[in-house]
């Protein structure tokens, strides 16, 4: 399932359908970038991989290509 994913450092958002996902300032915790929402999701990043986790629900997005 295709999205658009705008990482800023710190942040990132993920543009999905009709849904902007923007998650907190994220601070490095076991190596990879990590925090909550305001939406209660988990956000991480990990390299070029990023998660989004809900209490029943994950979505993770890898292999994203630089479009500009």
């Amino acid at each position: 399932y295709g999205a658009m994913v705008v990482d800023r450092g710190e942040q990132f958002y993920v543009v999905r359908d009709d849904s902007v996902l923007s998650s907190p300032f994220l601070t490095k915790r076991n190596g990879e970038l990590s925090g909550v929402g305001k939406d209660r999701f988990v956000y991480n990043r990990s390299g070029d991989v990023y998660g989004v986790h809900a209490k029943n629900d994950s979505y993770l997005f890898d292999d994203c290509k630089e479009i500009s």
